[in-house]
């Protein structure tokens, strides 16, 4: 997984590509990659450290900018405490729920499935 990492992005871009602009998204992401090591073989390391750095600090406007807007669409952050209230009660329940059906798949495949507790192995 680790080592697919930087791939997202080419493949988010192929995609975006392959619906905005119509063409495949494997030529989508090939054209952005190839752009991206043709910069980083011409100018070096230096070239991807202030690339970096330019896109961190235009990652930060954004969120800096972005955020607040995003909290006074949606109610402030009482509205975000709500939402994660629900949020986690469904997912608690559907944990509760995948194990209570491994548990029961588990007792199935053991043979222990009578309908009601545990056999008895007196019988």
């Amino acid at each position: 997984m680790l080592y697919s990492f930087p791939t997202t992005s080419l493949f988010a871009i192929g995609r975006l590509c392959e619906v905005v602009f119509g063409i495949e998204a494997h030529y989508g992401a090939l054209l952005p990659g190839g752009v991206a090591l043709a910069c980083t073989l011409m100018g070096g390391l230096m070239a991807v450290a202030i690339t970096d750095m330019i896109e961190f600090v235009l990652m930060s406007i954004t969120v800096a900018v972005g955020v607040p807007l995003l909290m006074m669409e949606i109610g402030g952050f009482d509205a975000v405490q709500a939402v994660a209230l629900v949020v986690s009660a469904i997912v608690i329940f559907a944990c509760f729920v995948r194990d209570a059906r491994e548990y029961i798949e588990n007792e199935r495949r053991k043979g222990n499935d009578s309908g009601g507790g545990p056999t008895n192995p007196d019988r």
